[in-house]
């Protein structure tokens, strides 16, 4: 009887450590600066690919327009044109600086809409988009963030960048 109770709790033990392990397991990877984002859904989470430039890549920065993917994830329930614009905007983390990858676009940049429709992305900046932004190179840049970022979804075939409702001009070289 005794060797049975033993047998049992060490059963116990192990099945614990087991379940806890997992659990820890997908904390550690819904939590973490760097998720993996190669599975399906995770909690609730959707995963998705921001652009930036990367000077490890690129080191003579000899195309404007080339950006490099890494992994985001984003709430599954959120808009996920202005949730993954929300997470290019808040620009590489310290561990992706690390990697060599750098934004183009000014920090603290808003959003006041992001419209889809028949294949198009109509995204309207606020006219902090544009300040101190000089020369064809980093205007180019800066398009290719936000385009690379939106077009990884199939269905977006283009991608219409408006600053305060003003298209025409809008990130011009």
């Amino acid at each position: 009887m005794i060797l049975l109770i033993a047998a049992l709790v060490i059963l116990s033990l192990l099945i614990f450590k087991t379940v806890d392990q997992k659990g820890s397991d997908l904390i550690k990877r819904i939590y973490s600066e760097e998720p993996d984002v190669s599975t399906k859904p995770v909690m609730g989470r959707l995963p998705v690919l921001v652009f930036f430039g990367n000077s490890q890549n690129d080191p003579d920065a000899s195309d404007c327009a080339t950006t490099y993917s890494t992994p985001r994830l984003i709430l599954a329930s959120a808009d996920k044109y202005l949730a993954t614009l929300e997470e290019l905007l808040g620009g590489p983390t310290e561990k992706e600086q690390e990697q060599g990858f750098f934004s183009s676009i000014n920090p603290g940049i808003q959003i006041p809409s992001v419209n889809f429709l028949g294949g198009t992305v109509t995204v309207n900046f606020q006219s902090d988009l544009e300040t101190a932004v000089g020369g064809s190179c980093r205007v180019t840049a800066i398009r290719s963030q936000i385009e690379n970022t939106l077009k990884q979804f199939p269905e977006v075939k283009e991608v219409v960048i408006s600053v305060d409702g003003r298209v025409a001009d809008v990130l011009q070289p």
